[in-house]
């Protein structure tokens, strides 16, 4: 079988991965491979995953059944105790913040903390404008460039 080495693999970027065995003697000892893939096709089917979880939850909030919170943390990876512990508060408190009603009642303080951390404006977190999720450098500095020049107001705020 002829493999093109040449091409950035999704993963590595090309790069070789570094796997370790197990020598005859019972050491360990480190083994190049430029074959990046299995590692390709198993990042791409985790972040397919993730896709399918982040329509899922965005269908929840649109539904009213889920507050945008609920939405960033998926878009985050995070899970409640792991938001917790960002955000200092108990995981009791996280998940009356998932809820509708809890979420409706949440004070400005706490609001903006939870924006801060999203890297979402308080009014847009508010309103329940769902971004799409920013996983990219590139796409993060673009992103907040366009936010800059707006003057820091969200999607569809006025000056005014």
């Amino acid at each position: 079988m002829v493999q093109d080495n040449n091409r950035p693999s999704g993963v590595t970027g090309g790069l070789p991965l570094v796997q370790y065995a197990r020598k005859e003697d019972g050491g360990c000892c480190r083994i190049s491979s430029a074959d990046t893939a299995i590692v390709d096709v198993v990042n791409q089917q985790a972040w397919q995953a993730l896709a399918v979880e982040i329509s899922a939850a965005r269908r929840r909030v649109e539904a009213g059944k889920a507050s945008p919170i609920y939405y960033y943390m998926v878009v985050n990876q995070m899970d409640p105790a792991l938001l917790g512990k960002y955000m200092g508060i108990a995981v009791w408190r996280v998940r009356w913040h998932l809820r509708p009603m809890g979420f409706r009642r949440l004070q400005s303080a706490m609001l903006r903390r939870y924006a801060g951390l999203f890297r979402v404006t308080e009014h847009d977190l508010r309103r329940g404008v769902l971004w799409a999720a920013v996983y990219d450098n590139q796409q993060q500095r673009e992103a907040e460039a366009a936010y800059e020049q707006q003057g820091g107001k969200g999607a569809g705020e006025s000056g005014a």
